[in-house]
């Protein structure tokens, strides 16, 4: 049962003092599954009980399995893409954004089932996308450089990264130009 941290902080901290009655929650986890389903697609339950929209909340391997069992198929991905603002600086950790990571034929298989995104290059939008090999890791020592072999890699490993971007208008672009330069001088 999936409870969210504000539930376990009422009830004592603990999912034990929040279920006596372990029948209620832990015996019976199939069929609170069978009810959220239910409720889900009644569109009563938005998300799991302490979703990870929720800050801070995380779910164990099997309540992962659980969710992700639940999740209808085929689902459209870019209308859930939020685009990262055009200009926006810093990290974009948290964003939108997906990272394939493995042999090249992987890599392929798996943009073969995102095809829906290269509807984001558009006129307001545009992909953010590279896909570069894995290089060693350089490791200074006694200043040299030692290459160091990523050890669970494969042989010919690669990264495809991809983040969808708004794109700046030509006025905004503009501005974006005359405000960097004037940081410059």
């Amino acid at each position: 049962m999936l409870v969210t941290p504000t539930e376990l902080k009422h009830h004592g901290g603990s999912r034990e003092a929040m279920c006596p009655t372990r029948e209620t929650c832990f015996s019976r986890p199939l069929v609170l599954i069978a009810r959220w389903a239910a409720n889900r697609l009644r569109g009563m339950v938005p998300l799991l009980k302490g979703s990870t929209k929720e800050k801070g909340l995380r779910m164990n391997k099997k309540e992962a399995l659980r969710h992700w069992q639940l999740l209808e198929g085929d689902q459209p991905i870019l209308p859930h893409f939020t685009p990262i603002a055009a200009g926006a600086k810093g990290s974009t950790l948290g964003a939108c954004g997906i990272r394939i990571s493995g042999n090249p034929a992987f890599i392929d298989a798996v943009l073969s089932r995102l095809k829906d995104l290269l509807a984001a290059e558009a006129q307001s939008t545009r992909l953010n996308l590279s896909r570069r090999p894995v290089r060693p890791i350089a490791i200074t020592q006694d200043d040299s450089v030692v290459e160091k072999q990523r050890r669970n890699a494969d042989m010919d490993a690669e990264t495809c990264h991809i983040q969808v971007r708004e794109r700046m208008t030509k006025a905004r672009r503009n501005a974006f130009i005359e405000q960097s330069r004037n940081v410059l001088i």
